[in-house]
């Protein structure tokens, strides 16, 4: 799934299963999530009643958005941590088929897939061993289109974060007496590139045909509310005081700020 150690991702999927009630409710509360699926699915031109895959799918979002708009397709929802399935068949009833795998198993899948997608996840996944494993269930001419946060993509990592958001944390963290948010010097994701996505999908068999950078203006407050699920402020900040952080922060937050996301469309030829 990602691209880290085997441990490690086990790591980051039990923590997103930790958070998948807080991250549904982000992503209810945030159109952002809701215009980046959409924009996914703009491949599909016409009257889609084909078989389509979800990677890493969350909480449903991808693929109810596409059965509003398609309701004649079958989806499958594939996506390890088990909270976030549960909210997904809760989200979508029997709707869609919904399996307990990562991106690098998908041949176990045993099926073939008219299209896929894969939306705010792409950046937690190992592009070397994701890429060939799509490919492995698309169709010849069906594409995967996904995207990645801004600060995953090399062409990108310069477009986020004007407003220093972290600092309206670290000084409500101070009025609780609690040290400064910890900081990692290098980011637990590796930063893709498109002449690397090229590379990689020229020998399994996927085309990069389409590559946009979409710039959203956003309140800097939707930074405060995602690090209320980040793994550093849940293991340093204590239970109790947690919420209280976050609302404090949320009153100091003030401004704009910008997240760029890059969206990346591959023909399977």
């Amino acid at each position: 799934m990602n691209n880290l150690t085997e441990s490690t991702e086990e790591d980051v999927i039990r923590s997103w299963h930790d958070r998948a009630q807080a991250y549904d409710n982000l992503i209810g509360r945030w159109p952002i999530f809701t215009s980046m699926a959409d924009r996914l699915l703009e491949c599909i031109f016409e009257e889609f009643n084909g078989h389509a895959l979800d990677l890493a799918g969350g909480t449903g979002l991808v693929a109810e958005r596409l059965l509003n708009k398609h309701p004649k397709a079958s989806v499958t929802l594939v996506e390890p941590a088990a909270e976030m399935r549960a909210l997904a068949a809760r989200r979508l009833g029997d709707q869609v088929e919904i399996k307990d795998f990562t991106s690098d198993e998908l041949d176990k899948l045993d099926a073939v897939f008219d299209a896929a997608f894969c939306s705010a996840s792409f950046h937690l996944m190992n592009e070397k061993t994701t890429l060939p494993s799509v490919a492995s269930v698309l169709r010849q001419g069906s594409v995967f289109s996904t995207n990645l946060w801004g600060h995953s993509f090399d062409e990108a990592v310069d477009l986020n974060q004007k407003v220093d958001w972290m600092q309206f944390l670290d000084e409500a963290l101070a009025e609780f007496d609690q040290p400064p948010m910890h900081r990692p010097k290098n980011p637990a994701y590796s930063i893709k590139s498109a002449k690397e996505l090229r590379k990689i999908g020229a020998v399994c068999g996927l085309h990069l045909f389409e590559k946009k950078i979409v710039t959203t203006e956003i309140e800097t407050q939707f930074n405060i509310e995602f690090a209320a699920m980040n793994s550093n402020f849940l293991s340093q900040v204590e239970t109790e005081i947690r919420t209280l952080v976050i609302d404090r922060a949320l009153q100091l937050c003030r401004g704009v700020d910008i997240i760029s996301s890059v969206e990346l469309k591959f023909e399977k030829i």
